[in-house]
């Protein structure tokens, strides 16, 4: 059993906050992502785990033990670094060997461990190559076994795919997943890339930009069912349509409005602020060419500011008065730049937030299940 528990986690770097009350649990077994914009803390939080920094107050646990006295060594953890740290002047089989040799482990004790590590990892034949004449994936690879090849409790990897290739990177994000889903180990992983956490998480945490964290859950959860309106914005792609609006309160009837667009949100929210945003994922923007009910009061009107395109779908950059937004459509739809076109809102569909506190209010109608994710 290997998990993880931070408590109250917090560091200062003199009078600069890095990361602040930072809670979270690591389930055993589990591929842990911390997921947020650069310099929000993520990095900070593993090195504090690894035992390379300190903490300013809490504490890291692993399982009932509290090992923030305890030196990196001591841990039982093993990191994989951004820039990979592997030592230029030996083989990989020599990187690989070097904190085994370390620990004490017996010459015919390292050679079956390295062979049986590197054997897994597909790179026994680049064993006696120097990082230099090893190419990115394999030096990644490299950097993978030398800290599997210890059986550590836990997996750290910090940002260890930025310098690859678009490519590579998809490969070996399923190396890495694949790997620990064989090994059971339980694991955590630094991003700041929502595509690659949604594809390798079995739980995620969202940090604000300020080093504290927005929301803990799967990807499914919390993409479906984001708690406030940051989590909503940073966690899909395209990100999430904000629409600025009032409220009009009429007698029983509550209603969002926007110039002639308005929507009853009567039965989703009660009246404890008039000051709401509705959020709408782009691909359940409908749009249509002017063409649609005239009168129909769910539709709002707005003109192609840019279209992208993405091989099996475009995106259409759009204004709608001061609102920018983004709707997916199929790749024979022609637009072009200037277009007036209608945009049709199924309530249902919608997100409601609260404008002051940025909370969720409402979530859409037709969600499925979203508190857990199969892997």
């Amino acid at each position: 059993m290997s998990r993880l528990k931070l408590d109250n986690l917090t560091k200062y770097f003199g009078d600069v906050k890095a990361i602040e009350g930072i809670n979270l649990t690591v389930p055993d077994e589990q591929f842990t992502v911390l997921l947020g914009p650069s310099g929000c803390g993520k990095s900070t939080t593993l090195r504090i785990i690894a035992g390379l920094e300190s903490q300013s107050r809490g504490e890291v646990r692993l399982e009932k033990k509290e090992i923030s006295h305890l030196s990196p060594s001591e841990r039982g953890i093993a990191m994989v670094f951004q820039d990979l740290a592997l030592y230029p002047h030996v083989s990989a089989k020599e990187n690989m060997s070097l904190a085994l040799e370390v620990k004490g482990y017996t010459d015919e004790e390292i050679e079956r461990l390295v062979k049986e590590t590197a054997e897994t990892l597909g790179i026994s034949e680049f064993l006696d190559r120097k990082p230099g004449n090893l190419s990115g994936g394999q030096a990644q690879r490299v950097a993978l076994g030398r800290a599997m090849v210890r059986d550590p409790e836990v997996m750290l990897f910090d940002e260890p795919l930025s310098s690859l290739d678009a490519k590579l990177r998809i490969e070996m994000r399923k190396e890495i997943l694949r790997v620990q889903k064989d090994l059971n180990t339980t694991t955590v992983y630094v991003t700041h890339n929502q595509e690659e956490a949604m594809e390798i998480a079995d739980k995620i945490a969202i940090y604000y930009p300020y080093g504290e964290i927005s929301q803990v859950g799967s990807p499914l959860a919390l993409f479906q069912k984001p708690e406030n309106i940051y989590t909503a914005d940073f966690f899909g792609s395209p990100p999430i349509n904000i629409v600025n609006g009032s409220i009009d309160n009429k007698g029983s009837q509550l209603i969002f409005e926007k110039e002639d667009f308005k929507l009853d949100i009567s039965s989703r929210v009660d009246n404890q602020t008039k000051e709401m945003q509705l959020g709408i994922r782009p691909r359940d923007l409908a749009v249509g060419k002017g063409k649609g009910d005239k009168d129909s009061e769910n539709k709002l009107t707005a003109q192609v500011d840019l279209v992208r395109h993405r091989g099996d779908e475009k995106l259409l950059n759009l204004k709608s008065g001061k609102d920018k937004l983004t709707a997916v459509v199929e790749k024979d739809k022609k637009y072009s730049i200037g277009e007036e076109v209608d945009l049709y809102v199924n309530n249902s569909n919608t997100y409601i937030f609260d404008e002051n506190s940025g909370e969720t209010l409402s979530f859409p109608g037709n969600l499925e299940n979203g508190d857990e994710d199969e892997r």
